[in-house]
């Protein structure tokens, strides 16, 4: 691929080689994949779906946000069209 984009292993790849060579290396030994890789460098942020359902939606957010859960809710407050 001569030009791989943000979401392909090859990017992952070229990324952590010249910024996270010791992560790169654990990526090619295989004892990690370049996804949670890129993870642990912080160059990818862990993300979830949630169904377009608010009861459903509420559940899984509550579950996944914590005590961080008051924090979203005054962000989208502040955030409501």
């Amino acid at each position: 691929m001569a030009n791989p984009d943000g979401n392909s292993v090859e990017y992952a790849l070229l990324r952590l080689r010249k910024d996270r060579p010791d992560l790169h290396a654990k990526v090619k030994a295989g004892e990690l994949t370049a996804h949670s890789a890129m993870r642990k460098a912080g160059f990818r942020l862990k993300t979830f779906s949630v169904p377009l359902d608010p009861d459903r939606a509420a559940k899984i957010l509550a579950k996944q946000f914590g005590d961080r859960l008051p924090d979203l809710i005054t962000m989208l407050s502040r955030n409501r069209a």
